[in-house]
């Protein structure tokens, strides 16, 4: 007989399915009687990420991805020692992600940086502040170098001696703890620099501000007045000459003890260096004080000229002012008869005081101040009016040019008119008589 064949329903199929799924759940369901912390093999199933599934987690964000932010910095073996030998249910992103670190960190090109690589000594002098000196000694561009001889409030100097035994200066700006924190406007207003200098970056600006100082050092030389000359720079790192003798420093013009008479004449050097330097070199110092003077030798040195702003800064009148009322009050407080504040800023600013003719302007202004005596209060008043007022750099930032003209000519006062001079227009209108009126 043949054997009769048996047919299978399909309700039977899907009981049988059913009793199957039933017995895998009441096999997971023995999962409690595990010890606590373990987990038995039938529990896991891979989910549709690659992950594991655990009871107590949450199923819609698997453990792979939880971690992935974290991926660049773990530190896992070389990935050849698992990779294709061991299921570790890691999605793709995961895997590339490592798979790309270990291959940096075997050509060398990931970053290891920590707190200690930014430590510094006396606040300048960090990792790479070392190694940019001790390369710039492999150069041969100083042979030995000594101890600090100042500090400052952006950088530090250091004393330092050539192959041929010349003294030499090291200024290293900060670039870790800055104490100077008003830098940006000193800088974006200067044409020179307006797009390469960036404040959130600290050693690139202090790089800015190196080049800065020895762009202007080098004007201010070749404009005849006295200042340190520049060596070399490398980054936040500018070499110059010394100013000093046997390894000490010139004093300061604060610091240095001088009689009346060199005191006059220190005034009227300064005074004659200001005017040079808004005139030839086209600079406004910004900072000029008896702090930032040196006196060596029965000279006066200009230095720390990294914050010094060209003439069309829209700050530079309001810079220059401030020069002059600090140069101004230092040499009044030592006894010295002085100019106004707004003489002084007359005489640095005036076009038409040809160069030989400076000396004896100087003594016309200084016989005015003798016979004047002590200010009064009519022109203490004047004198902060004057600190505090606009002054136009040019005729197109002037309101009203024909209102202020027809005031010149007629001969009214013009007193107020703080521009005439800056901007040449009381030397041009000189010669013209005054009109009479119909």
């Amino acid at each position: 007989m043949l054997p009769v064949p048996e047919f299978h329903s399909p309700i039977s199929s899907k009981i049988r399915v059913k009793a199957a799924a039933m017995s895998k759940y009441e096999e997971y369901l023995d999962y409690d009687d595990e010890p606590q912390g373990s987990f038995p093999i039938n529990c896991r199933r891979p989910n549709a990420h690659g992950g594991l599934h655990r009871p107590n987690n949450s199923t819609l964000q698997p453990l792979s991805n939880r971690y992935q932010k974290y991926s660049a910095r773990i530190r896992v073996s070389p990935l050849e020692e698992w990779e294709g030998k061991l299921d570790i249910g890691m999605c793709n992103n995961v895997t590339t992600s490592i798979r790309g670190f270990i291959r940096e960190t075997a050509i060398g090109r990931t970053k290891t940086t920590d707190r200690a690589d930014r430590a510094t000594v006396e606040k300048v002098l960090d990792f790479k502040t070392i190694f940019i000196i001790r390369k710039m000694m492999h150069r041969h561009v100083y042979e030995v170098i000594h101890g600090c001889i100042s500090t400052g409030k952006e950088a530090h100097v250091y004393h330092a001696i050539d192959s041929d035994g010349k003294e030499l200066a090291i200024k290293v700006f900060k670039t870790s703890v800055l104490d100077f924190k008003d830098r940006a406007k000193y800088v974006q207003g200067d044409f020179r620099f307006r797009r390469v200098f960036r404040t959130k970056n600290p050693r690139k600006m202090m790089k800015t501000l190196a080049e800065k100082e020895m762009r202007n050092l080098m004007r201010i030389k070749d404009a005849g007045i006295r200042c340190p000359t520049v060596r070399d720079i490398k980054h936040h790192v500018l070499v110059m000459d010394f100013i000093g003798k046997g390894g000490w420093a010139a004093p300061l013009l604060n610091d240095a003890a001088l009689s009346l008479d060199k005191l006059r004449e220190g005034y009227r050097e300064i005074i004659i260096a200001m005017r040079m330097l808004y005139q030839k070199a086209k600079l406004v110092h910004t900072d000029l004080s008896e702090f930032n003077i040196l006196y060596f030798e029965g000279h006066l040195y200009i230095i720390d000229v990294s914050q010094a702003v060209e003439l069309f800064d829209d700050n530079a009148n309001d810079f220059l002012r401030q020069d002059c009322l600090h140069v101004s009050g230092f040499f009044k407080k030592c006894g010295v008869a002085v100019m106004t504040v707004r003489e002084l800023f007359d005489f640095i600013v005036d076009p038409s005081i040809a160069e030989e003719a400076v000396d004896s302007y100087l003594d016309e202004v200084q016989q005015k101040i003798v016979n004047r005596g002590d200010i009064s209060v009519v022109d203490e008043i004047a004198e902060s009016v004057f600190l505090q007022a606009y002054i136009p750099s040019t005729l197109n930032q002037v309101m009203d040019v024909e209102a202020d003209v027809l005031r010149l000519t007629s001969g009214e006062d013009t007193e107020d008119m703080y521009y005439k001079t800056i901007t040449g227009l009381r030397q041009a209108l000189s010669c013209v008589p005054p009109s009479q009126p119909e």
